[in-house]
């Protein structure tokens, strides 16, 4: 016994210490560690199977499963008797309205609902609930499934409302009384169905969807300038357009105020409502575009230089180590190593420093180097070899000499 205890207590305080740590402790053969603790998740309720999965109230954990006790089930987070006005013979399943004056009760094997007398009505065993006072009930109105809708429901018959276009469309309908100024299967009166070309009631006439019945005509009030934002509304001679509701100039849009824009030309909206060109872009054509003097477009970059890089990305400037500048996709290279170098890029230093003195290259210290030259000078870019990176100008003559290890770099 002793050596048991002391076992299980060294394992405790292993988890604890593990919890306190942060981190999940190391638990005996057939136990998890959940949040901390080690524990059986074939019979824990509070982790049945796996961690954080609780059995419903009253159920227990059985091979990883939770289970009811016989006879219940689980609802609503409980295992309970199917056998209740709340809940008979299926889950949710009422007899009646909780806390109504008795109108059904549940019993028999299986349990089901019996209502009372007329004038309760019994609904079927699908409807929840199932017994219901159909002298009061709005939904089912002297009759299963008879609802009043626009009106009240007494002694099992429908009194409709007198709000403007409400009317009695007869016992024959659900709802009964409905409003014919916006109901699709009234429309204009009881029993006038919309189509599927104008399927909108408005204002009593069926009309194309989005429209509006203005004076006894379906109108566009978004977008006609003769009905614009309201029936009635004419677009003055300044602003003959009709843009979503609002008067605006030809060709202009309206995106929320505060006033009218032309998305051809609105950097904040470009193209269309919302879509905004970035601080270096400008709009034009209903299209971002880049400016000078990053007058190249990669995604969503404006660039300097000939060419787009790898991910839609800048090319990098370059210092040609004469005093001039090149665009190239390398990395800035680190003079010495010549795996940093590439011929292409000797030939863009080169050219920036004599665009038109292009000579060919030349072995220069163990490696290649690109030659260019002038009327009265050449220079020399190594680009391979212990010095690569270095450049060497010649100014006394149009002789190219190698560049040595004192030479300016370039990069």
């Amino acid at each position: 016994m002793r050596g048991w205890r002391t076992t299980w207590m060294v394992l405790l305080g292993a988890a604890l210490a593990a919890a306190c740590n942060g981190k999940e402790p190391t638990c005996p053969a057939g136990q998890t560690a959940c949040g901390g603790v080690c524990v059986d998740t074939a019979t824990d309720p509070n982790n049945c199977r796996f961690c954080g999965v609780r059995c419903p109230a009253g159920a227990s954990c059985i091979s990883s499963l939770c289970q009811c006790p016989a006879g219940q089930r689980p609802c609503g987070g409980a295992c309970i008797t199917l056998d209740t006005n709340e809940n008979c013979g299926a889950c949710g399943h009422a007899c009646e309205i909780p806390g109504s004056v008795p109108l059904g009760t549940c019993g028999g094997t299986p349990p089901a609902c019996t209502c009372a007398a007329p004038p309760v009505l019994d609904c079927g065993a699908t409807a929840s609930p199932q017994c219901v006072d159909g002298s009061s009930d709005q939904g089912n109105c002297g009759v299963c499934g008879h609802a009043c809708g626009l009106g009240s429901c007494a002694a099992g018959a429908c009194t409709c409302n007198t709000n403007p276009g409400v009317l009695d469309c007869g016992s024959g309908t659900s709802p009964q009384c409905v409003n014919t100024l916006t109901d699709p299967n009234n429309c204009g009166g009881c029993g006038t169905h919309c189509g599927t070309s104008t399927p909108t009631c408005s204002a009593g006439l069926c009309c194309p969807i989005a429209q509006t019945n203005c004076s006894g005509t379906c109108r566009d009030l978004l977008g006609d300038s003769s009905n614009c934002g309201t029936c009635g509304n004419v677009c003055p001679g300044g602003q003959p357009s009709c843009s979503v509701g609002h008067c605006c100039p030809t060709g202009f849009t309206w995106c929320g105020g505060p006033a009218c824009v032309d998305t051809t030309t609105d950097p904040a909206n470009c193209g269309l409502c919302g879509h905004t060109c970035s601080a270096s872009q400008a709009c034009a054509g209903s299209t971002c575009q880049c400016q000078a003097p990053t007058p190249l477009t990669c995604g969503t970059n404006c660039c300097a230089g000939t060419a787009c890089c790898a991910g839609n990305t800048c090319q990098p400037l370059h210092d040609n180590g004469l005093g001039g500048h090149y665009f190239d996709c390398a990395t800035l290279g680190v003079p010495g190593n010549g795996s940093t170098y590439t011929a292409g890029m000797a030939l863009k230093a080169g050219e920036a420093w004599n665009p038109s003195g292009l000579t060919g290259t030349t072995p220069c210290g163990g490696g290649n180097a690109w030659q260019v030259q002038s009327a009265s000078s050449c220079a020399v870019w190594q680009y391979q070899g212990p010095l690569a990176g270095h450049v060497n100008l010649n100014t006394q003559g149009i002789s190219c000499i190698c560049p040595t290890a004192d030479s300016p770099t370039w990069n």
